[in-house]
């Protein structure tokens, strides 16, 4: 809220008018609210780790290793978490909850909540689309790659599927990872599920985790590929 003080008067100033629907605009203020006990116990917020439903490009130490912050606009195709165990929003939703130490919210706030993250986060900036030969040659690697059968192109570039990757560490109890979208994959470093590559160079050049089969694939193909990423 704006106010504009003159002396004792004392008067209210609308930035902008707000369009949003009473229990959209419920939502989001408690996806900003940092001192709801009832979300996190310790100061957090949503919007803390999810800064307008992107990502804070942290990597967080969990009870089941490190996990990188995951972007949530523009990306949120079911199963949910890094490694899908939940089917639903909900489920997702009350897990999150439960491990920041909320003490949980009545179910008119938590559908506020749930709604505000499925339907009213601020939509991604998409890159300007571009299609050049690079741009070109990187879609033929991505699908001679097998890129595709697992990001697909048709379903917000996932399969909605969890996989067991290679390269893991010893003490990881779960193995197998839900497929993340690859929407505005460019702006979501650091990447894999623990954060371990700054780039997505560097992810691609890292043959070892069965992501695709680049085996034999050149620098110059590579930097294609990189290319045509970096347009989705």
């Amino acid at each position: 809220m704006l106010v504009a003080r003159d002396g004792a008067d004392r008067r209210e100033l609308v930035a902008s008018s707000d369009s949003l629907p009473t229990e959209v605009l419920a939502g989001r203020s408690l996806f900003y609210a940092a001192t709801d006990r009832r979300i996190a116990a310790w100061g957090l917020s949503c919007a803390g780790c999810h800064p307008d439903g992107r990502d804070d490009g942290l990597t967080w130490f969990l009870r089941q290793g490190p996990r990188q912050t995951p972007s949530l606009s523009g990306r949120l195709v079911a199963p949910f978490n890094w490694n899908g165990s939940q089917p639903t929003m909900s489920g997702n939703l009350a897990q999150t909850l439960r491990r920041l130490g909320g003490h949980g919210l009545p179910v008119e706030d938590f559908n506020a909540l749930k709604g505000f993250v499925e339907h009213a986060l601020p939509p991604a900036t998409r890159a300007a689309p571009t299609e050049d030969a690079a741009v070109a040659r990187g879609r033929e690697v991505f699908l001679q790659a097998g890129c595709a059968g697992c990001h697909d192109p048709e379903r917000a570039c996932t399969d909605g599927r969890r996989h067991v990757l290679g390269g893991l560490r010893g003490d990881e109890a779960v193995r197998a990872f839900d497929t993340p979208s690859l929407h505005n994959v460019r702006y979501t470093a650091p990447y894999f599920h623990d954060g371990r590559y700054e780039t997505l160079d560097a992810m691609l050049a890292d043959g070892v985790n069965r992501m695709g089969d680049l085996r034999g694939v050149g620098p110059d193909d590579r930097r294609a590929l990189l290319h045509f990423l970096e347009t989705l």
